[in-house]
């Protein structure tokens, strides 16, 4: 039997079937071990026993290693399916996308969100309102930072190019 698992966004419904149903890894105590100095080297051991110890060392640090690079790809799968069902959810095709790039080579993820959140506050004062937006930082193949901004501002184009010069200000 077939788990199914149904997310309503509003407009649009997510439908995923599974072959059993998920299971929650805090319902269950880890029964894998980490531990890759569990037994301590021995003298006393044959050098055979030293090199299968060692061997499993190496494994057990592989298995690591590929456990760690299958939780951040499902972190960046999640991470990506929560940006997507929050912009399902709270804007619409009328609302507006934009890229928010810095002139220079900025790299310092402090610095630039000190200057997005002003670019914000500057936006918000010039319309008299506060608006909703969604914003995702994003790093070019040069290491510099940049934005993705969709927000709930429905003005003609025209007035959007405009409006660039409040980015620019930082």
């Amino acid at each position: 039997m077939d788990y199914i698992k149904v997310i309503d966004l509003g407009h649009v419904i997510e439908v995923y079937e599974m072959e059993r149903i998920p299971v929650n890894p805090h319902d269950y105590e880890r029964k894998d071990n980490y531990s890759i100095l569990s037994n301590s080297f021995d003298e006393d051991r044959t050098k055979e026993a030293n090199r299968h110890y060692y061997e499993d060392i190496k494994d057990n640090i592989k298995h690591r290693e590929n456990r760690k690079a299958e939780r951040r790809s499902q972190t960046i799968r999640d991470a990506r399916n929560r940006c997507r069902r929050l912009a399902l959810m709270n804007f619409s095709e009328n609302d507006t996308f934009m890229t928010l790039t810095f002139a220079e080579n900025i790299q310092d993820i402090t610095y630039a969100d000190n200057e997005f959140k002003k670019f914000m506050k500057r936006f918000n004062y010039k319309y008299k309102r506060k608006s909703k937006f969604l914003a995702v930082r994003e790093f070019q193949k040069r290491g510099a930072i940049h934005y993705h901004l969709l927000i709930d501002w429905q003005l003609p184009a025209a007035l959007k190019k405009k409006n660039f010069a409040l980015w620019k200000e930082s």
